[in-house]
């Protein structure tokens, strides 16, 4: 009768499980299918950045400029030189304490993360695919072995959404499905799922390379290329490779049935074996997924690259400065013209057609030369403008510079509205949205995941290294000393805030603002503007710490403070 009952429970897991890969595969097909349109000129707009296919010509160009690859090292740089400013803040007046302890830990985690090169890293994503994705998740490898929050910028190409989303900044809420790939050794898989992981099967995608044979040369299609961006090519002949990859997908389901599954489901699975059925892990019931369009396309979320904008400008620049390259160097050469008898041959030998052209003409018979007329002068004026067209394109028109200072308030204030790019800061201002809705998941995770003290560290904006000891005590302790409710800590996270300054991620806002305060500053003579909101203005540091420094190094006669310009 065990024996018969424990059959029977394995029939009926298999018949779950067949039926479960058989939702997933809908997923896969429905979600394959409306990416296939949007991803459609990715990898053409990874060559051309990269400076191939930019010449149509079976010839080779005498003049070749890569300016795609210019505007996205511009762009990029321009949206992602600066950290973000945030704060983290409380919804009730009597966890002040426990936000402070929230926003501290927040940034240390941005630091440890290096979230500079996570930001680089989804501008080059959204220039060239016109969108990015950040996964926060949870590795319970991290901090040897401790366990910590992880901040990821997963390749686009290796993500799949719910066709029914219309906004970015939505996905979590409005998918009913999202999938990302992960591409892993077969011994990595196993190890991470012992049990089940000894019944996945190395995929031959990924564990095989091509083997060009003619030249004797290898060409590697392996695991890791094949998202970032080759791909298998079953024409060219195959052998084994030396490591055996799978790919893993990991959905996150938001199932119909909320009683089984309240905050949606975690399921991974290598090809039909399902390594992983679970309930959503993370408190916030949310997919730890969030997205930004680059460049919002009101069609759906996937955004709109710059590459193909910029297409036709670059090629109309090489194929123009070819032109004027190879008429310049034709017509710079020296031409003689002589007789055919004029020399014995002897000494026609001895005369060098190097750096110039040499014609023999028969006696009696004429050869002319014309020299063609000058280049006229807008073809110049043509090349010089195409970079410009770009820059307007792509907003990375520079900031005019070598203009003569102006003291006035009204000059300041004239400069701030003037400077920079519109477009830079619409990204800039998507970009912090995105950085919002991080680190409403970082304080989720903080809250459900640190449940240890550890030492964090972080850098002010001064430049120095602050070491700051997380405690967990003080993290459940309000203003009034009461601890919180052990019910009431997986809704925690509902009541704080992570609060991004506009524009804040772009250095140039920051040096204009503080300009506009110095400038209120100059103009009141000291006495209508703090100079401390100078300070906090410029984001140089802690502004009430600077002023105490400052006032002690006048006490002491040190460094005398300036004194504010007095009025006339």
């Amino acid at each position: 009768m065990a024996d018969d009952a424990e059959i029977e429970q394995r029939e009926k897991q298999e018949k779950a499980e067949g039926s479960l890969v058989g939702f997933l595969d809908r997923i896969d097909g429905e979600a394959e299918a409306a990416k296939r349109s949007v991803s459609k000129n990715w990898t053409e707009n990874l060559r051309l950045s990269r400076g191939d296919g930019q010449w149509k010509s079976s010839r080779p160009p005498l003049f070749l400029m890569n300016i795609i690859g210019n505007q996205v090292e511009r762009k990029v740089a321009q949206v992602s030189e600066s950290k973000p400013t945030f704060s983290v803040v409380s919804r009730l007046g009597h966890l002040a304490n426990m936000a402070k302890v929230l926003d501290k830990t927040c940034r240390a985690k941005l630091e440890d993360e290096e979230f500079p090169l996570l930001a680089e890293r989804l501008g080059r994503f959204g220039m060239h695919m016109g969108c990015g994705f950040v996964s926060t998740v949870w590795d319970v490898d991290g901090a040897e072995g401790l366990g910590d929050i992880a901040l990821l910028a997963p390749d686009p190409r290796s993500v799949f959404i719910d066709p029914a989303v219309t906004e970015a900044a939505k996905v979590s809420r409005q998918a009913r499905y999202i999938r990302l790939d992960h591409v892993v050794s077969l011994d990595e898989l196993r190890e991470r799922y012992p049990g089940r992981g000894t019944f996945a099967k190395p995929d031959e995608r990924y564990s095989r390379y091509s083997d060009l044979g003619t030249k004797g040369k290898l060409g590697v299609i392996s695991a890791a290329f094949n998202l970032l961006p080759r791909v298998f090519r079953p024409q060219e002949p195959t052998v084994a490779g030396p490591v055996a990859r799978t790919v893993l997908r990991e959905y996150w389901i938001r199932d119909a049935d909320r009683t089984t599954w309240p905050g949606g489901r975690h399921v991974i699975r290598a090809g039909d074996v399902i390594l992983k059925d679970e309930a959503n892990p993370y408190w916030d019931g949310q997919f730890p997924i969030d997205m930004i369009d680059w460049r919002m396309d009101l069609d759906g979320p996937w955004g709109v690259d710059d590459i193909q904008d910029l297409k036709k400008l670059n090629e109309a620049l090489n194929r123009l400065g070819d032109a004027v390259m190879r008429n310049a160097l034709f017509n710079s050469q020296a031409w003689v013209i002589a007789d055919h008898d004029a020399l014995d041959p002897e000494a026609w030998k001895k005369v060098t057609s190097e750096g110039g052209l040499i014609v023999k003409k028969r006696p009696t018979r004429e050869f002319r030369r014309d020299p063609p007329p000058a280049l006229p002068a807008y073809l110049f004026q043509l090349l010089q403008a195409i970079p410009g067209m770009a820059d307007l394109l792509t907003g990375n028109a520079e900031v005019p510079r070598g203009r003569s200072a102006r003291s006035s308030i009204e000059a300041v204030v004239d400069g701030l509205q003037t400077a920079g790019s519109a477009l830079a800061r619409i990204i800039a201002r998507r970009f912090e949205s995105l950085v919002a809705r991080v680190g409403a998941k970082l304080i989720s995770r903080v809250l459900q995941c640190y449940t240890d003290d550890r030492l964090l560290q972080y850098y002010d904006p001064s430049g120095e290294l602050v070491s700051y000891l997380f405690e967990r005590q003080k993290l459940l302790v309000d203003d009034r000393g009461e601890y919180t409710p052990v019910e009431d800590i997986p809704l925690l996270y509902k009541r704080f805030r992570f609060l991004v300054q506009p524009y804040s991620s772009m250095a140039m806002t920051k040096m204009q603002r503080a300009q506009v305060g110095i400038g209120l500053w100059q103009a009141s003579g000291g006495r209508g503007y703090p100079f401390r909101r100078v300070l906090e203005m410029a984001d140089i540091g802690d502004a009430e710490r600077l002023m105490e420094e400052a006032r002690k190094e006048q006490e002491s006669g040190v460094v005398p403070m300036p004194a504010p310009p007095t009025k006339r």
